[in-house]
């Protein structure tokens, strides 16, 4: 099994030979609710 797994930047027009499969890990979800969670929790201490 030969599969590659990477980001949304490496996996724009990838065409590596023998390569049946290139998984995208789409990252910028996680990234996006970890940045509204901090920004939340910053935004409870300036409220005090």
């Amino acid at each position: 099994l030969r599969v590659l797994v990477c980001t949304d930047i490496a996996a724009r027009g990838i065409d590596i030979e023998n390569l049946p499969c290139v998984i995208n890990f789409a990252l910028y979800l996680y990234l996006a609710l970890h940045n509204l969670y901090y920004s939340l929790q910053n935004h409870k201490i300036y409220q005090r």
